[in-house]
């Protein structure tokens, strides 16, 4: 007869993992694969030479496919494809934990967002289907408590579904121009389509200058009344950012010795919006914008 165990040590041990919970049966049959593969390519050959997540995810996608379309053993090991697809996925888990995987996966996806959206309440009869239930206690089906989604058009489903959306994201691309070949617009589109591949809607002046029919190859004078026209639309431009919701500036390189990317960084900072790297795309260390702002002291006390 079983009993409540009364070892100290009991209550240690139950707050680590579970290891206990592993079937048996799965255990032994990955660790045929693993044998075979030690014996192939070395043990742990995955914790000396990096290894690439799409070619695992590949392999543990064909076991599973031969697995459910009723070739149920591997020829090469006897075992099950299940058992391949748990080292594929093992050997994955071992690479992150070690740091030796290299993470191609393609650029987040929607996924997670389209199971749940997609997702269909199971009704207690067809007639209940997509009405949403009165009040009171929730009806149940076989025991299973039920939720209702009400019939809606697809965007509203989304939204009942996941709540409202996340505010989407702006950046706006600062950096030098004056004295740059093609006033640097390459730089600025690189940046541009960099950001925008990652979902964020981008601001970039080499754009704004193109609105106003000013291209790479454009003649600008140079006199305070231009300078106070590019100063105000910039400055528009970044006060329509929201620090609430994410937005950001970017900073292109060669930011610090340019006048007015300097003082749209200030700006921004004074807004409390996120300052990144235009190139890495990854915030900008406050350490090296204490370099620059002392830089900048000095380059205006040469200045007289």
């Amino acid at each position: 007869m079983s009993q409540e165990s009364t070892n100290p040590k009991d209550r240690h041990g139950k707050a680590k993992p579970s290891m206990h919970l592993i079937p048996a049966a799965a255990l032994i049959q990955e660790s045929v694969v693993m044998g075979l593969g030690a014996k192939k390519y070395g043990p742990y050959n995955w914790r000396q030479h990096s290894v690439a997540a799409s070619v695992y995810v590949s392999a543990a996608y064909r076991h599973l496919q031969q697995w459910f379309d009723g070739d149920s053993t591997d020829d090469e090991s006897g075992v099950s494809h299940l058992a391949h697809a748990r080292a594929c996925l093992g050997i994955l888990l071992d690479a992150i934990a070690q740091e030796k995987l290299v993470d191609d996966r393609p650029t987040k996806g929607t996924a997670t967002a389209l199971i749940k959206a997609l997702t269909v309440a199971v009704p207690a009869s067809v007639e209940t289907l997509d009405r949403v239930p009165a009040s009171g206690p929730a009806p149940t089906f076989e025991g299973v408590t039920l939720t209702f989604v009400p019939r809606l058009d697809p965007e509203q489903r989304v939204e009942y579904l996941l709540g409202p959306a996340e505010p989407h994201r702006t950046v706006y691309i600062a950096g030098p121009m004056r004295g740059y070949d093609k006033f640097n617009f390459p730089a600025f589109d690189a940046a541009r389509d960099r950001f925008i591949q990652e979902g964020w809607s981008v601001i970039s002046p080499a754009d704004l200058d193109r609105k106003n029919d000013v291209h790479e190859d454009t003649v600008v004078d140079q006199n305070p009344e231009s300078y106070r026209t590019f100063a105000e639309r910039d400055s528009k431009a970044l006060l329509s950012l929201k620090a609430e919701q994410g937005d950001a500036i970017a900073m292109l390189p060669g930011w610090e010795r340019s006048t007015g990317a300097f003082a749209e960084l200030a700006f921004a900072r004074w807004l409390g919006l996120k300052v990144l790297d235009a190139e890495t795309m990854k915030p900008l260390t406050y350490a090296r914008m204490g370099d620059v702002t002392r830089s900048l002291a000095q380059f205006l006390d040469k200045q007289g």
